[in-house]
């Protein structure tokens, strides 16, 4: 960050890229975290490797997540318990396979819709305290940066 910063990447548009490159590293769906990420970037024209950093430094807790995140879609769509029973997950792939499909792809998107709504909350205020970190440190690096100048 301390590099970013001094190539002048702004306090406030490193802390946007941080804090979604960390919520979108959490989205309950594995192998979908560096495409939004790429999207993201393009749309709101942030830097890449500032929310691929948070992307991957997050993906231990996208693992952990993973169940909870399903789970409480689970609970706040009242779709009844979670159940992935995974022992005969493959007799039913070959059996109905666009049943097995329909059954974890809403189990998915619930998971996802509870993601998105938590996000409404986490990303603005990951990106206040980022900001406000990202802030000092770059006013300390100005500090430094002018006192070498007037002390050769």
């Amino acid at each position: 960050m301390l590099a970013q910063l001094t190539r002048g990447l702004s306090p406030r548009r490193a802390a946007l890229a941080l804090a979604l490159g960390a919520w979108l590293g959490l989205v309950p769906i594995l192998g979908a975290t560096i495409g939004l990420c790429l999207l993201a970037g393009a749309l709101l024209r942030l830097n890449h490797a500032v929310l691929q950093a948070a992307n991957l430094l997050v993906y231990p807790l996208q693992l952990i997540l993973l169940i909870p995140f399903l789970n409480l879609g689970a609970w706040a769509f009242g779709s009844g318990p979670l159940n992935l029973d995974l022992s005969g997950l493959p007799g039913r792939m070959r059996s109905a396979p666009w049943a097995v499909l329909r059954e974890y792809g809403w189990i998915g998107l619930r998971g996802c819709a509870v993601w998105a709504g938590l996000g409404l909350l986490a990303v603005p205020a990951l990106w206040w305290i980022f900001e406000r970190l990202f802030t000092r440190m770059a006013a300390g690096l100005r500090k430094d940066k002018t006192q070498a100048t007037q002390n050769p």
